[in-house]
């Protein structure tokens, strides 16, 4: 063997091994057909750069490791993005936006409605990233997929890629040979066209809008967790990061919190998932969510009632609060005493089939 082995060798980009075999021992002993396996271990967890693929949509998807960081505008005085130290958990995200490839297979699965310009050919090439998805297409999604939507925090963090207060992904100046943006081409590009950031993940400046997870505040900053923020409990518009194929290149920088309403559905917006710490967060039409749950799709006109994709029930939220649970009305049966007596019961708000199980 030679190459960059042995004992106090790092591991890193641009480091080989070279492995020297005597064939004609091999052949003489094995015969033509044989496999040779290699198993190394260096025996340091990765940091950054590691790397899965999620098994429902196929997608990459890169380790972000824990850690704090200054979140917010470092440089351009943005009223509604005050620097504040943010602590998040470790979480994998999405190396690329969710393809038309991707989502296709999703609508297969589930019969999902199609983008709204599905069949558009400046959009609807394969590994374009997916648009005209409103914020329910993209939980529904994600949901699906067994995934969820990042937090502003969480996008902001990876966007950085491990840099310390920069205004884009790679540095503090941005140009056309890092990112799709002010119509130099014209519509988004292919997924990954451009060069990844420090935690390996592409296109987190320019091609498109990425829905949050998010309700926006534009207060929030200033009131909310150190560590692992949710996002706005009030609001009716949802937080966008990452800008667009169309815009200038001050639309790019990591800061901004640009927000729309959930119902919107163009051309300039798209999406990627994550995985990792559990939120819990309001689904833009009604009803409350787990993320490892996925968001429910609401019913139109009915803020209390939801309907669960994976089985098509209804179901019916019911509010957090206490109750005497236990017999009441102190019936006379001695074994109702026994197991039932009054005992005050505290819950939280959950959700419960409308109608039993067919």
């Amino acid at each position: 063997m030679s190459g960059d082995v042995g004992e106090g060798v790092s591991s890193g980009k641009g480091k080989e091994i070279v492995w020297t075999i005597a064939v004609d021992d091999f052949l003489h002993v094995y015969g033509e057909n044989f496999v040779i396996r290699v198993l190394a271990d260096d025996g340091v967890k990765p940091v950054l750069g590691e790397k899965i693929v999620w098994e429902k949509d196929g997608s990459e998807m890169m380790r972000i490791p824990a850690g704090s960081f200054e979140m917010g505008d470092h440089s351009d005085g943005l009223s509604d993005a005050p620097v504040h130290r943010v602590e998040l958990d470790e979480f994998y995200m999405d190396s690329r936006e969710v393809t038309n490839g991707q989502y296709g297979v999703f609508m297969e699965q589930t019969g999902h409605r199609k983008p709204r310009y599905w069949n558009d050919t400046r959009f609807n090439q394969t590994n374009q990233p997916v648009v005209g998805v409103d914020w329910n297409d993209a939980v529904a999604y994600a949901k699906w997929a067994g995934k969820r939507l990042p937090t502003e925090a969480e996008w902001e963090y990876a966007a950085h890629g491990g840099l310390v207060g920069k205004r884009y992904p790679g540095g503090d100046e941005i140009s056309h040979d890092d990112a799709n943006y002010d119509r130099k081409v014209g519509k988004p590009r292919v997924v990954g066209s451009y060069p990844a950031n420090g935690y390996g993940l592409y296109d987190m400046a320019g091609n498109v809008w990425e829905w949050c997870q998010d309700l926006y505040g534009g207060d929030y900053y200033s009131n909310s967790p150190t560590k692992n923020p949710p996002g706005s409990d009030t609001g009716k518009y949802r937080v966008l990061r990452g800008g667009d194929w169309s815009l200038n290149a001050g639309s790019l920088r990591v800061a901004p919190r640009p927000y729309r309403h959930p119902h919107l559905r163009n051309y300039l917006i798209g999406f990627r998932c994550v995985s990792g710490s559990d939120f819990t967060s309001d689904a833009s039409a009604g009803g409350d969510f787990t993320s490892d749950e996925g968001a429910p799709l609401p019913l139109a006109g009915n803020q209390g009632v939801i309907e669960w994709e994976k089985d098509n029930s209804q179901m019916a939220l019911i509010p957090s609060g206490s109750f005497e649970m236990g017999d009441s009305k102190n019936e006379p049966e001695d074994y109702m005493k026994r197991s039932r007596p009054v005992h005050r019961v505290e819950l939280d708000a959950f959700y419960m089939d409308v109608r039993e199980v067919t």
